[in-house]
């Protein structure tokens, strides 16, 4: 989680993309408690979770330090930003068609979903 963090945090070094900072930012709540959850049920103490949970707080903006101390990845930051957005669909469609028990297609789902398109697509022009 620490490498796609520090991935999701190389696009955040141009100007441009200051609404991805958003979806960052408000992807990173449930990580954090995901993370959270599965650092207490190991029993570690207190300050190493504490540790552990600020560690992973400074990847990204460690991604955007990188993105702007490294030419390679200015060079090739569209490139960088359009494999790290696929990424982003990628899982998020994992997340929304196989969800299912026994990942089945769901009609309902799939309908809900272009309901969701079509009143964000409206809500825009």
């Amino acid at each position: 989680m620490a490498i796609h963090a520090v991935f999701e945090g190389i696009p955040l070094g141009t100007d441009e993309n200051k609404i991805l900072l958003w979806a960052i930012f408000i992807h990173k709540i449930p990580i954090s408690i995901i993370l959270t959850t599965f650092l207490l049920q190991t029993k570690l103490p207190k300050t190493a979770i504490f540790g552990l949970l600020l560690v992973f707080s400074l990847m990204s903006p460690m991604g955007c330090y990188l993105f702007e101390n490294i030419p390679f990845l200015n060079t090739y930051s569209t490139e960088i930003t359009a494999v790290i957005i696929g990424i982003f669909l990628h899982i998020s469609s994992i997340i929304l068609f196989e969800s299912n028990d026994n990942h089945n297609f769901s009609i309902r789902k799939f309908f809900a979903i272009l309901l969701g398109f079509g009143i964000a697509f409206m809500s825009v022009h």
